[in-house]
């Protein structure tokens, strides 16, 4: 395969580093034109919504790691207190509530261009030495505009037959064309690519099973979608790629996708509902919250087909 070699870049760089000049910060997601913005709005036919986002709750969902935190809800104000004697406001009681949970674990969510890095830098040269205790000077998840693009579900699960993949299964370049080959569809510039494994099933049945292996794309699969300008790449498991990892390697999947060419991906996502109605291209809406310096953000995307 051709390497795209594009304008912008330095020979001997990383990926995108420069692409879009030395202090770029939002990588891929430059290339979300209008343009492209209004072709994905014309994607809908039937105005059929599904939320793509786990539930958030204390127990129940799949999670990151069952070592982190759980989420942690409760009311400051609930009607207890208004039972004990706290006064009506005209007549009217309300409730109000308090949430906390760790980013990358608790929730379907959106990993920053920060996240990861090797080395001592992270996306487009920027120097580690900005990840800070208080947050990320360069390239937090702030830095993420809101996303409305393509977006395309690569069912792997169900080209291969399967209800999930195996353990630790690595999902290849030849799985990835399989499966773009059996939906009958192509991969664009500036897509959101959600690649379903089947594996958020397993955690009902099994969550010491579901944390400790996933299975995930391998490097050269995210090359292949890295090639093709993709502006995200998301999957209904823990780290989108393969776990374990192989010796010798951490999260080489992020290190390749985030740090080197400006990839954000998004993890935990829920695609049964997608995958059961067999909608495989659709408008993909994406809204981080605008948590300053944040190396992420908790995330409900929708597909609209």
């Amino acid at each position: 395969m051709q390497e795209t070699v594009h304008e912008g870049l330095t020979p001997g760089t990383p990926g995108n580093w420069g692409r879009w000049g030395p202090d770029d910060e939002q990588g891929v997601m430059n290339i979300v034109t209008p343009e492209l913005v209004r072709s994905a709005l014309t994607l809908p036919r039937g105005g059929f919504v599904y939320p793509l986002g786990q539930r958030i709750q204390t127990a129940g969902v799949p999670m990151g790691s069952l070592r982190r935190p759980r989420p942690l809800h409760l009311c400051f104000q609930d009607g207890g207190d208004f039972a004990a004697g706290e006064p009506l406001q005209g007549g009217a009681g309300a409730a109000d509530d308090y949430l906390g949970l760790p980013v990358h674990a608790a929730a379907t969510h959106v990993d920053a261009l920060g996240h990861v890095w090797t080395g001592e830098r992270l996306f487009n040269g920027h120097s580690s030495t900005t990840v800070r205790s208080d947050g990320l000077r360069r390239c937090g998840i702030d830095k993420m505009p809101p996303l409305v693009t393509r977006g395309v579900l690569l069912d792997v699960a169900r080209v291969r037959e399967v209800a999930h993949l195996a353990d630790g299964q690595a999902i290849t370049v030849t799985d990835l064309e399989a499966t773009i080959a059996g939906e009958q569809i192509e991969l664009r510039a500036g897509d959101a690519v959600l690649v379903r494994t089947g594996w958020s099933t397993v955690w009902s049945g099994d969550p010491g099973r579901y944390e400790r292996s996933s299975p995930g794309l391998d490097v050269d699969a995210a090359q292949f979608l890295a090639e093709r300008d993709v502006v995200l790449v998301g999957a209904d498991n823990i780290a989108v790629e393969a776990i374990p990892f192989a010796a010798g390697q951490h999260a080489p999947v992020h290190q390749l996708l985030i740090g080197a060419y400006g990839i954000h991906l998004l993890e935990l996502l829920d695609l049964e509902a997608l995958a059961g109605d067999r909608i495989y291209e659709f408008l993909f809406v994406l809204v981080p919250l605008r948590i300053t310096g944040g190396t992420g953000s908790p995330v409900n995307p929708i597909a609209v087909a």
